[in-house]
């Protein structure tokens, strides 16, 4: 496994065993900081990182079918199982009260980007891999929530279920619903980049419908 920091973003850690994949990380690094929003989730996250609240990429080799998921851990050199401090750090409260912040761990598959229909909703993979910065752009603001101390989210296997606070988290990472305006979001980087908006979010696995790695099926109007 080879592990070096960002060029772009030297807090950053990118791991994979892949030099080809580590490249692809990087490069989509620089295009998310090459405009405004990016620069700023970025910038946000270096800033995060010197109280010690770290990111690490993980990227998945070239034809993978690793799934996109990003998780709080105490310790993203040796994250292990438990990782029940992070998640508490992390997380907004229910009286709204941000947590301390925690360290994040990105998983990335650089192969395959989400398709969406002329609506904007997600309709499966396409093989295009100059738009899969976007789905790396979503993981990430994931974690500066992290980092933050403002997730709502849950270890990131939980799939979607509307009206949670994992949803919430999901729709506020994409840009919907009442964070339509958010720049620090997918969708704010969508805009940025000249890219459609994504107009929805798809549904959990465990409603039943036929999805891949994406959940490309099933949409969710917030």
């Amino acid at each position: 496994m080879m592990k070096v920091q960002s060029s772009t973003v030297p807090s950053i850690t990118i791991e994979s065993n892949s030099k080809t994949a580590i490249g692809d990380a990087e490069h989509a690094l620089a295009k998310i900081a090459s405009q405004p929003n990016g620069n700023a989730l970025l910038s946000g996250l270096n800033n995060f990182s010197q109280s010690g609240k770290r990111v690490k990429i993980f990227v998945a080799p070239r034809g993978g079918n690793m799934r996109n998921a990003t998780m709080p851990v105490d310790d993203i050199d040796s994250p292990g199982e438990d990782n029940r401090n992070a998640m508490k750090n992390a997380s907004k409260s229910s009286l709204g009260f941000k947590g301390k912040g925690a360290s994040a761990i990105v998983e990335w598959n650089p192969s395959k980007s989400l398709a969406l229909n002329a609506a904007g909703e997600p309709v499966g993979h396409t093989q295009d891999t100059s738009k899969a910065y976007l789905s790396l752009a979503h993981e990430l603001v994931h974690a500066y929530r992290i980092t933050k101390g403002t997730y709502t989210g849950g270890s990131g296997t939980e799939g979607f279920q509307p009206g949670t606070r994992a949803a919430e988290e999901e729709l506020r990472a994409t840009g919907l619903d009442k964070w339509a305006d958010e720049p620090i979001s997918e969708n704010g980087i969508r805009a940025e980049h000249g890219e459609p908006p994504r107009r929805a979010y798809p549904l959990s696995r465990d409603r039943g419908d036929q999805v891949a790695e994406f959940d490309p099926t099933a949409t969710y109007r917030g």
